[in-house]
């Protein structure tokens, strides 16, 4: 490099003294001068001092260098712009670059082959494909350097149809393809669509006998995952002679984004045994597929391999921990990391502030962290980008922050952010959920352009809030519709309970030529589930077979809740037994319907099972099985479940697994056993833990024990009716009429309300449903007259009314009447008038079944030779043949 007193100033000086008309050019050659040719034109120079400018990082001198050149008449070579046109492509000085671009065309200069392949990928980088295009069109000739530019140009700026028939002309000219042909080319191919083309290209790969070149079958293998076959990627990777760290990463890489945890992990315990150190992008592609809580402990696996190779300082894998630990629910951990970050950037700040957005963060003092991030964020010189915006306002919709959701609005407005279409519909959202509707539709009448995206999200915040009437006006004027907005009136619809709707929609849907989807089967399995409508289910089970979804984890999942709650765990297991993945989830819907319909050993066997199958339970899946037990019975079950739980799997009881143990003990009788646990309890007992003891005390009429329980639950909730009137209940069961009246003043004096009990039955598709003393049903004459007919029955066979379940102090022919009348008969004697002989019955109640219809339950199914089936709140009861399933425990 030339001395400091030969730099720029003296250049301007030799360039000042040079004639540009003299007779003979000189060309200057490390500041000395020789003769040259006699030009007619403008006289070259050497860029020798450019090129050392440029090399030396001192590219705004080497580009006024040049300025200088051109405004004395001189030229440089071509090389020289070529090598200023790439340095300004590291240095990423897009402006100064298209300048020097102009200057060249502006004195001639010629495209040669190193100066065209350098202003292609110039042009490339700043994703200017059309400037990129119109260098390579102007290129007489073209070296296999300039097509693969040109490929690499349209692969990165997604072009991949442009990308392919570049590669086919290329190879039309003649020009055979190198390996970073392939290596650009085999970008282009990132989606299923263009598979086979891909598949092309490995085809010719192989016949170069390049598939052994590490780079290139590393390519392979990310291109078949793109393109959606695993399969496929992974007998790349094992044909592979060589790997190194790279081709280690995209395999593992591959196998993550696939959501085969199980593989991918192996695979780096592999690598570590190949002795392949991994590097950072490998532990990003670990950490980001650890985005559940389940997957916590791999997640801090990971960390500490991170830590034991000093990489937690790489603002990237921090960044990818915090974003892990977060998705994981532990916030903590995740701001331990932030808090030793020494330097942050916005994406740090952004992960940190959506950690604590997360749904599972819902107290106050989690919302002040996100501000209190915010304003410490500001104060450290980082300004927020739409990411962190949008991670700010799904906190305040959360977390119900309207004030605070009202304030980012306010400051989006000045800085410009609001016109974003993606921010609007944040702040949309958010005013819509934190229940300012007037706000919400204000936002959305100034959003311009809506798309279908807005308008699904302005339809999905009336049926959240119930309106349907409005739902169906935006669904009705909805410019243009997708599977989201059909999905969202279905689920309206659902939630609501109108089952006839639903299939009205579905039909709609399809008569449209809109495809249902595994969210449309799985909204309406659930809404079949919860009001017990079997042969419906049925029918969408037929139509998931018939879309090809009856494999998918999740569906399959959904049709064994929605056979289990329609009494029929049988067919639930099959549907289990046949799904080829099985994750948590669906281990505990399982274990979930055995629970309901008090199977609790098989419960327990299925639990023993998914251990044998390596499947690691969670919190919910220990819920479901002591609960089992406990309708069961299996209290010496539950209690090495609930051992086990704390000493195996090494987690810290919920209030949740408390309560199923005092439900437990509470249902086999042992009451002081029960209360003597909750006041071991290592923490204080919630309203759930309470009332499962008061449920108990109402079983086995333990008044005292009942109304400790209950001022228990009163001073947690005051307002809690549920416990008002189970208090009386158990009052008027012990004919304490007087302790009941004034239990039930108390609710009233309270504006507390009882809720209705209700049951339903399915005949030919419809819900009948029917309350105490109903007399609304069109046929309700018949029904009574049926009734009427199986009491005297009952009676004739042993039946006898217990009257401890009218709680009314009336004569015994009203409380007689009474129970004749209960919603549960109702539904029964309806099924009786409407059902062929002999089939089974199905009916379902929202509350509790009572002691006395289960017993005249009994009685009808012996009598009239019927298997009768009921799920109450709590579980199913079989009766057959003057038998229940709950062998009167429940």
């Amino acid at each position: 490099m030339l001395s400091r007193r030969f730099g720029l100033r003296r250049w301007k000086q030799v360039l000042q003294n040079y004639h540009v008309g003299a007779m003979t050019s000189i060309v200057y050659n490390d500041g000395f001068a020789s003769t040259g040719k006699e030009l007619d034109g403008p006289t070259s120079v050497s860029g020798g001092e450019v090129w050392r400018l440029c090399k030396a990082g001192r590219l705004r001198e080497a580009i006024q260098l040049l300025g200088i050149i051109k405004q004395r008449g001189l030229l440089v070579n071509s090389n020289t712009y070529g090598c200023v046109i790439e340095h300004c492509a590291k240095a990423r000085r897009f402006e100064d670059g298209k300048m020097v671009h102009k200057q060249l065309d502006e004195l001639g200069v010629e495209i040669d082959i190193y100066l065209g392949n350098s202003l292609i990928n110039f042009y490339s980088k700043f994703e200017d494909v059309a400037s990129a295009e119109q260098v390579f069109r102007r290129m007489t000739l073209r070296d296999v350097v300039t097509w693969s530019s040109m490929i690499a140009a349209y692969a990165g700026n997604n072009h991949p149809a442009k990308a392919f028939d570049t590669f086919e002309r290329m190879t039309d000219a003649n020009i055979e393809p190198n390996r970073i042909t392939f290596l650009s080319i085999l970008k282009a191919c990132n989606n299923y669509s263009i598979l086979e083309k891909g598949r092309k290209i490995h085809t010719i790969v192989k016949a170069m006998g390049m598939e052994t070149d590490v780079a290139v079958a590393t390519a392979l293998i990310t291109m078949y995952s793109k393109c959606g076959e695993i399969s496929v990627a992974c007998e790349v990777f094992h044909k592979m002679t060589e790997r190194n760290v790279v081709s280690w990463t995209a395999i593992i890489q591959a196998n993550a984004q696939h959501r085969k945890l199980n593989e991918a992990f192996e695979l780096y315990e592999q690598m570590l045994q190949a002795g392949i150190s991994p590097n950072a992008v490998t532990f990003v592609s670990l950490l980001n597929s650890c985005n559940t809580p389940e997957a916590l402990n791999r997640g801090r696996r990971i960390h500490s391999h991170i830590s034991e190779r000093g990489l937690e300082t790489d603002m990237i894998v921090a960044n990818a921990l915090i974003t892990m630990y977060c998705k994981c629910n532990s916030v903590q951990e995740a701001r331990e990391i932030f808090d030793r970050m020494s330097k942050r950037d916005v994406i740090s700040w952004s992960a940190m502030i959506a950690g604590y957005a997360q749904s599972g963060y819902k107290d106050k003092e989690s919302i002040d962290e996100v501000f209190q991030l915010l304003e410490r964020m500001r104060r450290e010189g980082v300004f927020p980008n739409k990411v962190t915006f949008m991670s700010i306002l799904r906190a305040c919709t959360a977390h119900g922050a309207l004030e605070q959701g009202r304030q980012i609005h306010a400051e989006l407005s000045k800085v410009g952010f609001e016109l974003d279409r993606s921010l609007q519909t944040a702040i949309f959202n958010m005013y819509a959920k934190c229940g300012s509707i007037y706000e919400a539709e204000q936002v959305f009448s100034k959003m311009a352009n809506k798309n279908v995206v807005a308008w699904t999200s302005f339809l999905s915040m009336y049926i959240k809030c119930g309106d349907l009437s409005s739902a169906e006006k935006v669904f009705s004027e909805m410019p243009t519709r997708n599977v989201v907005s059909w999905n969202l009136m279905i689920a309206g619809y659902a939630q609501n309970g109108d089952i006839v709707k639903v299939f009205e929609l579905l039909s709609s849907m399809k008569a449209e030529g809109f495809q249902p989807d595994r969210v449309t089967v799985i909204t309406i399995l659930e809404a079949c589930g919860a009001l017990a409508g079997l042969e419906r289910g049925k029918l969408v089970h037929a139509e998931a077979v018939k879309l090809g979804l009856e494999s998918d984890t999740v569906v399959a999942t959904s049709l064994i809740g929605m056979y289990s709650k329609c009494g029929q765990v049988a067919e639930a297991r099959t549907v289990f037994d046949k799904m080829s993945n099985r994750d948590t989830v669906a281990w505990n819907a399982m274990l979930a319907g055995y629970g309901q319909h008090g199977d609790g050993l098989e419960a327990v066997d299925l639990f023993k099972r998914m251990l044998k199958e390596r499947v690691s339970p969670n919190e919910i899946t220990l819920t479901a099985v002591i609960s089992a037990c406990s309708r069961a019975g299996l209290v010496q079950e539950g209690r090495e479940i609930f051992r086990m739980m704390q000493e195996d799997f090494k987690m810290t009881p919920r209030k949740q697994h408390y309560g199923c143990m005092v439900d437990l003990l509470g249902r086999a009788g042992r009451l002081q056993e029960a209360e003597e646990f909750i006041q071991s309890m290592p923490c204080e007992p919630d309203i759930s833990v309470w009332h499962a003891l008061l449920g108990a005390c109402k079983s086995h009429n333990n008044v005292q024990l009942a109304e400790r329980a209950a001022h228990h639950i009163l001073e947690l909730e005051p307002s809690y009716a549920s416990v008002y009137i189970t208090l009386s209940n158990i009052y008027a069961q012990a004919g304490r009429w007087d302790d009941s009246t004034k239990v039930r003043r108390v609710m009233d004096d309270r504006g507390l309300k009882k809720d209705r009990g209700e049951s339903s039955i399915e005949i030919d598709g419809r819900i009948h449903t029917f309350v105490a003393e109903d007399c609304a049903h069109p046929e309700i004459d018949a029904i009574h007259a049926e009734l009427e007919t199986l009491t005297k029955e009952m009676k004739e066979a042993g039946y006898t009314p217990d009257m401890r379940f009218v709680l009314h102090d009336v004569d015994d022919v009203q409380k007689e009447k009474a129970l004749c009348h209960h919603s549960e008969k109702l539904a029964i004697a309806y099924g009786l008038l409407k059902t062929p002989s002999g089939t089974p019955i199905r009916i379902m109640k929202n509350l509790r079944v009572c002691g006395d219809c289960h017993t005249a339950t009994k009685f009808i199914s012996k009598i009239r030779k019927r298997e009768i089936v009921a799920r109450d709140a709590n579980r199913f009861h079989y009766f057959n043949n003057g038998t229940c399933s709950c062998g009167d425990f429940w």
